[in-house]
């Protein structure tokens, strides 16, 4: 089975490469995901020179991301192929969803990479990640083959100025219909609130919104050209993020020095905060709290995406104890900002121990199921994780796989444990994690049905 598989992949791999070549246009783009298709080659041809399936280590890993895999490339060569067919001007008008899929691939491989090399000898696999992380960045990639695109329709093309005006019109409201470019004028009674998170973007103001005279959240952003790009390419991928359990966005405004996020009201602010001013929660509302971060993030990870700056401050909580997950999506937005900003983050809280041992580990599912032990352990216990540590005292627990105290969290510890491992393979995965709180749940019914 394995040789078939194998053959398969790589069958469709040469086929990618020869379709990429066929695209005129985004053939920067093209010509990097092709080249990263090929590039996995590399283990996939060891494991074929292996003589019997016995000699591969985590065998049925490495089988589960070849098959993975092979869905993979399917869906990159239908897409490079429909991008080989369009016009010049569906390219044009189209060129937000297609930078979009092409990071999305990009991400879909870098999941898979960690299974597929674990046939590599040791000290091969860091080789490997390198060469596959060495390609330009696919943003500044799709933005040079957007300009030659429009320097392309010029030529003798009638109409062209009204072509390129609506170009540069689109650029400057790069926002999906669903999304909407919101006018400042829509936004009243803007109230400057006392944190803004951890304080590393810029500043939180509470408003009332003209289109339907309820409360918003609206996070202002510090100023910067590449914020406003990353938050108008970010605000259009997220048309496919609709679940209860997610923060939603209302649009975004981008007028003037402007770079703001009007985002759903969230009543009791973010979770870190109400867990500070609300010791006194019975394990039945602990439980169901995390149940909904649970079922936001596996919605994210259902969806093939990573949220990748995820802690309790991301969390944010309603009247009645719901929790939803916000800035799904925003991960560029947010490393611009930090750009502009003096003040240190927090996130080092969630390092997982793998990033912090290389920096050329990928950040992948793995790393944010991590992340996510964190989160259920600050919902369990109510505590602030490593609260009185220096960034680079928690750095070194982390490094050594220390694990948060987990004293009279029973069931509850047994999970979390599970997902801060230090070995990433022994991490559950998001739907694993659902399943299991839903058995606590019900195993916490029955007791209670039993006294």
């Amino acid at each position: 089975m394995a040789l078939e598989i194998i053959s398969a992949v790589l069958s469709l791999s040469e086929q990618c490469y020869n379709i990429a070549q066929q695209v005129k246009q985004f053939k920067g783009d093209s010509k990097r995901l092709a080249d990263r298709v090929q590039l996995l080659n590399e283990p996939i041809q060891l494991a074929k020179s292996l003589s019997s399936d016995n000699q591969l280590n985590d065998y049925d890993r490495f089988l589960n991301e070849l098959e993975e895999l092979k869905n993979c490339i399917v869906d990159i060569n239908e897409f490079l192929q429909r991008i080989a067919e369009m016009t010049t001007w569906k390219k044009v008008w189209e060129k937000g969803d297609i930078a979009g899929g092409f990071n999305d691939f990009n991400a879909r491989l870098d999941d898979l990479v960690p299974g597929l090399i674990l046939i590599m000898e040791i000290e091969k696999r860091e080789e490997f990640m390198r060469k596959m992380n060495e390609v330009q960045d696919t943003q500044d990639i799709m933005l040079d083959d957007v300009e030659e695109i429009k320097h392309w329709t010029s030529k003798g093309v009638t109409g062209i100025e009204d072509i390129n005006r609506k170009m540069d019109k689109q650029n400057s409201q790069n926002v999906p219909q669903d999304l909407k470019e919101i006018n400042i004028q829509d936004l009243e009674q803007m109230k400057k609130q006392p944190s803004f998170e951890d304080g590393t973007f810029g500043e939180l103001y509470i408003a009332k919104y003209k289109l339907f005279g309820g409360k918003v959240a609206v996070k202002k952003l510090f100023e910067g050209q590449d914020i406003k790009r990353n938050l108008r390419e970010e605000a259009m991928k997220l048309k496919k993020f609709d679940s209860p359990n997610i923060v939603r966005l209302w649009g975004i405004c981008t007028e003037g020095n402007n770079n703001m996020i009007v985002f759903e009201y969230m009543e009791n602010g973010h979770l870190r905060k109400f867990l500070d001013e609300n010791s006194q929660l019975t394990n039945a509302q602990r439980l169901q709290m995390a149940s909904n971060a649970a079922s936001s993030l596996f919605y994210v990870h259902n969806q093939k995406w990573l949220h990748r700056n995820l802690t309790s401050m991301k969390y944010l909580v309603g009247n009645n104890f719901e929790v939803k997950l916000s800035d799904v999506g925003f991960s560029k937005t947010w490393e611009s900002a930090r750009k502009y900003s003096t003040v240190q983050s927090q996130a080092k809280r969630y390092h997982a121990p793998e990033l912090l041992k290389s920096a050329k580990q990928v950040y992948d599912f793995k790393c944010e199921i991590y992340c996510f032990g964190i989160v259920l352990w600050e919902i369990f216990t109510g505590k602030e994780p490593y609260k009185g540590m220096s960034p680079m005292d928690i750095m070194e627990s982390a490094k050594k796989e220390e694990l948060l105290p987990m004293d009279n969290l029973g069931s509850h510890g047994e999970l979390i444990s599970k997902c801060m491992a230090g070995n990433p393979l022994e991490r559950p995965t998001m739907n694993e994690i659902t399943d299991e709180l839903e058995a606590i749940k019900h195993q916490d019914c029955e007791q209670k049905t039993v006294e």
